[in-house]
């Protein structure tokens, strides 16, 4: 009887956790369509001061569907590392308090959601389904995978620098990235 009672639960706990997950999606697909539909942005609009990661994505927004595929590719391995890397850190941070507690161990079970569905959004697209990217008036990158929109992001500030990082430099060293990054005078 315990234990039917924690299969509820945990039920219960996933059932809700998907409601909210499904209210996010619903909201981000809102958010970048409306960004979307706004967005015209070319490659030979670059802005200097934008991070090497939006240069980068701003080329190969014209590029050919090889290079298309490896820099999204790369992209959500990136979060994925990343990602997966906070969840196992954050397994030596115990909070203090009950409430703490429950908050990390809420996170952390989100963490290994997102991490399932990045593995997914992988699994599709190396099946051959839909994918593209667009940049947001913000500077934002988001994938858009069969017609679910994923931002480039990590879970914190630094993290974000380290993934638009990583992604350029493992992007660079499949291409010849010079053309993108040359300044003009």
């Amino acid at each position: 009887m315990q234990t039917y009672g924690k299969k509820k639960f945990v039920s219960l706990r996933n059932k809700q956790l998907l409601f909210h997950l499904r209210i996010v999606v619903i909201l981000v697909v809102i958010l970048s369509t409306i960004i979307f539909s706004n967005s015209s942005v070319y490659a030979s609009e670059i802005n200097l001061s934008r991070s090497k990661l939006v240069q980068l994505a701003l080329h190969l927004e014209v590029a050919d569907k090889q290079k298309q595929y490896d820099f999204s590719r790369i992209a959500l391995i990136e979060m994925y590392h990343t990602y997966q890397y906070e969840l196992q850190r954050s397994l030596t941070h115990l909070g203090k308090t009950l409430k703490k507690r429950a908050k990390v161990r809420s996170w952390r079970f989100a963490t290994q959601s997102y991490l399932e569905t990045i593995n997914n959004y992988l699994y599709l697209m190396d099946s051959g389904s839909d994918f593209s990217f667009f940049i947001s008036k913000q500077n934002k990158i988001f994938l858009i995978i069969g017609d679910v929109p994923v931002i480039i992001t990590g879970p914190n500030s630094g993290a974000d620098k380290q993934i638009e990082k990583n992604i350029v430099e493992q992007f660079c060293l499949q291409y010849d990235c010079r053309e993108y990054f040359e300044k003009t005078h």
